[in-house]
């Protein structure tokens, strides 16, 4: 039981340092794309949470894909 406490807390310390939650561009690699700018709003009313994200690229790609972690 304490291994198990150990482990959960030791994770819990080290999990913010190991994630990456960022979203990625995904375009053929003959290509480049990137992100200029972001801005972002974020409402809470009702216990629900409403984000609305404005974002531009510039690149070459004609076809690319944004993938964003909710």
């Amino acid at each position: 039981m304490r291994k198990i406490f150990c482990f959960l807390a030791i994770s819990v310390i080290l999990a913010p340092i190991c994630v990456l939650a960022d979203g990625g561009l995904f375009m053929p690699p003959d290509v480049y794309m990137y992100e200029t700018d972001q801005r972002a709003v974020i409402f809470y009313e009702n216990n629900v949470e409403t984000l609305i994200l404005s974002t531009t690229f510039r690149g070459s790609a004609k076809d690319f894909g944004w993938v964003v972690p909710v």
